[in-house]
């Protein structure tokens, strides 16, 4: 998959990060437009307002965004990043040491 249309809901976009995949976000209501903001700033997002939804303009969008490497450059960074981060399976025992300290404090 070279890139991703979708309604900017968080799991889809997710899943398209960490897969380095470029993606045209046409959010839906009630999606998260400060996210998509970010990510549309860094450039691994093009974000496409309902309002200025049209065939030509989605088409445009899809164009630009698998002509201008820099999109999945940026995608790609964004997998990287996600990578480095520490799994679910390993901070939840420094959460739990946390609240395990807090209580006895």
């Amino acid at each position: 998959c070279d890139a991703a249309v979708h309604h900017g809901g968080p799991g889809t976009m997710m899943a398209c990060l960490v897969q380095g995949i470029p993606q045209v976000v046409v959010p839906g209501r009630g999606k998260p437009l400060e996210a998509i903001g970010r990510l549309a700033d860094l450039g691994a997002v093009r974000h496409l307002p309902p309002a200025d939804l049209t065939p030509q303009s989605l088409l445009d969008s899809c164009r630009t965004l698998l002509e201008d490497t820099g999109h999945a450059k940026r995608a790609m960074e964004v997998r990287e990043e996600i990578a480095r981060q520490p799994s679910p399976g390993a901070v939840v025992p420094v959460l739990e040491d946390l609240v395990l300290r807090h209580r006895t404090a």
